[in-house]
């Protein structure tokens, strides 16, 4: 974490999954781990959040093979801040960014079923 805040301070910019793994459950998303909010968080830098909406079409949990088709994708951004959040706000914060991905994934697959 210190060699990406680093890297932040430097203007660069970084890709961090908080699943930390590939879902092989039934829900759309797993648990988050809290690394890239107290990254985002201690640097002061807005997470730019990318949903992909239908990748387990695309790409089975069980293995590395790309199935043909497109990836439907949805980003959005997360900017904390301006506000004064600290440590004790981590699990607040990753718990509305699970939210926004989870109800992203749920009114694609609502659309699709219509």
């Amino acid at each position: 974490l210190t060699q990406l805040e680093e890297a932040l301070g430097q203007g660069a910019s970084i890709v961090l999954f908080p699943e930390s793994t590939r879902n092989t459950s039934d829900k759309f998303i797993g648990p988050f781990k809290h690394g890239a909010f107290r990254l985002s968080l201690k640097t002061k830098t807005p997470i730019a959040m990318f949903t992909a909406l239908n990748s387990k079409h695309i790409m089975a949990a069980n293995n590395w093979w790309l199935n043909p088709g497109k990836l439907f994708c949805q980003w959005d951004i997360i900017d904390w801040t301006q506000k004064e959040y600290s440590e004790e706000n981590i699990e607040e914060l990753s718990h509305y960014a699970w939210e926004k991905m989870n109800n992203n994934m749920k009114i694609f697959i609502d659309k699709k079923n219509v």
